[in-house]
């Protein structure tokens, strides 16, 4: 499912460092309606390596800092967000749970997004309403099917963008995983 972004808060936290970077400020933290959320990452926090990232300002005019995904495989964009002791475990139920992760695109509106554990993921396919806009993009659980067994630690988020032109560009603002109350 994926949401346009209607605003941005204007609340922010400033951090020490970012990959050897000092004055990163944090963009507002994702919300995500009539769910419960916990954060998993944004370009300052979460996230124990990243790779094909660069911190920049907001390039809409929010405040903060975002990722910005470099040119990956085939000339697309990719984005990656590594955490050694794992994002989340995924669990045996995973009805009404989802990672909901805020993004953008220059280019090409089609993005791949992988939640991968050891040895075991799946993909996730999304069409984003808009080009230069925050969007939110819901990646059901349910949808890895029996691909990650329960209990098995998601260590890595990899976001594709397809588009090889020179302008292209993938941004993430911030990920967290939902479980919507019935």
């Amino acid at each position: 499912m994926v949401r346009s972004f209607a605003g941005l808060c204007l609340s922010g936290v400033t951090t020490a460092m970012l990959v050897g970077c000092h004055g990163v400020t944090r963009p507002p933290a994702l919300e995500v309606p009539g769910a419960k959320t916990t954060f998993l990452f944004d370009a300052v926090e979460g996230a124990t390596r990243r790779l094909h990232f660069e911190a920049v300002p907001d390039p809409f005019g929010g405040p903060g800092t975002v990722a910005r995904g470099t040119a990956g495989l085939h000339g697309g964009q990719k984005l990656v967000f590594l955490n050694d002791r794992g994002f989340f475990a995924m669990p045996a139920d995973a009805t009404g749970r989802s990672v909901v992760i805020r993004m953008a695109v220059r280019g090409q509106r089609s993005v791949r997004i992988a939640l991968v554990a050891k040895g075991k993921g799946f993909s996730y396919r999304a069409t984003l309403p808009a080009e230069g806009k925050w969007c939110d993009v819901e990646v059901p659980l349910s949808s890895a099917g029996n691909r990650v067994p329960a209990g098995a630690k998601i260590v890595d988020v990899t976001l594709f963008g397809s588009d090889p032109s020179p302008g292209a560009a993938l941004y993430v603002h911030s990920a967290v995983l939902t479980l919507r109350q019935p």
